[in-house]
């Protein structure tokens, strides 16, 4: 199974299909749409353009098919629900889970990781800009080497936000080379992503990143950092990480990355954790995903260590006085 928001699909995608189709000699690949990406905002199409769009850019591929497995269930789409109930619907094949290792390295934050590696091997497929993942490279990121098959193959350097971005922007080259033509003609037609970004495009994802900083300085966040994510993965162009000592602090620190994004009218596409206490809060932009932390979680997942920013450089924390806030407000 090949999961994604596939918003919209692109060349990136049917190659990663087509390298793992080869690679790990499966029968068939099934591309799979979600409903409701777990730590991505809304998608731009609906549902049903989604799932039109798979299905157009993999016409005549005789081993790929999609599914509208995720599109039927209501809820999050988690990867262990949808491995779950592929195993009840086809209880006589082996399961094979395709991901770039992009994706792969931030399995960790996954729900039931332990669970999806039971149910499924893994295929992962090299992406473009990252080395070539080593058996020390798997057992950082939770994976069982036993378990997984590396695709040392190439794939095209395409981005969904790219595209999206472009389309946006009135930027005809958006499209070109990137969709399959069928594609292409489908997001024409339908006047798909015209003007519906959050950002503004008088400002860069850098500069927005470098703002959204600025903001989780305001609210005293703690050694807050910028990983460049270029050439690294397609799901957005910067990270932003942060933590603060308590919930309330986390959630201030999100509020003012809100507000002070919304000054340069950019809104996040989700925010999650707002309202738990689960010691993340993770606010998507599109080309810039915010994390802020509680300092446990942050550790745990560790992903200035998956994200090759040298978590080592990070400072000793000094704790507050009894009965300080830490200048929370």
């Amino acid at each position: 199974m090949l999961g994604g928001t596939f918003d919209p699909i692109h060349q990136g995608h049917v190659a990663l299909a087509r390298a793992a189709l080869e690679c790990a000699r499966l029968d068939l690949v099934l591309v799979l749409p979600a409903a409701e990406p777990p730590h991505r905002g809304q998608p731009g199409a609906s549902a049903d353009d989604r799932l039109e769009m798979c299905r157009l850019a993999l016409a005549g591929e005789e081993r790929i098919a999609v599914s509208d497995l995720e599109l039927r269930r209501p809820g999050a789409s988690y990867t262990v629900d949808t491995l779950r109930a592929l195993r009840v619907e086809r209880p006589g094949d082996e399961l094979h889970l395709i991901l770039g290792w992009d994706a792969a390295r931030d399995l960790r934050a996954w729900k039931e990781l332990d669970e999806v590696l039971r149910l499924a091997r893994l295929v992962i497929v090299d992406r473009p800009g990252l080395p070539r993942a080593t058996a020390a490279d798997l057992h950082q990121a939770g994976i069982d080497a036993a378990r997984a098959t590396i695709c040392q193959q190439t794939t095209p350097n395409v981005k969904a936000s790219d595209v999206r971005r472009g389309l946006a922007q009135g930027n005809p080259k958006a499209l070109a080379g990137r969709l399959e033509p069928a594609v292409a003609d489908y997001i024409r037609g339908k006047d798909l992503y015209g003007g519906k970004m959050p950002e503004s495009s008088q400002i860069s994802p850098r500069r927005l990143a470098e703002l959204l900083v600025g903001a989780a300085e305001a609210k005293q966040a703690w050694d807050p950092v910028i990983i460049d994510l270029a050439g690294k993965t397609t799901m957005a162009d910067y990270m932003v990480i942060c933590d603060g000592e308590t919930d309330r602090q986390l959630r201030a620190i999100a509020e003012e990355m809100i507000d002070q994004a919304r000054s340069r009218r950019i809104r996040p596409l989700s925010a999650s954790g707002l309202d738990a206490t689960a010691g993340w809060i993770l606010l998507d932009f599109d080309s810039v995903l915010a994390h802020v932390f509680l300092p446990g979680e942050r550790s745990y997942y560790d992903l200035e260590a998956l994200w090759q920013a040298g978590s080592q450089q990070r400072k000793h924390r000094k704790a507050a006085p009894e009965g300080e806030d830490n200048g929370i407000v």
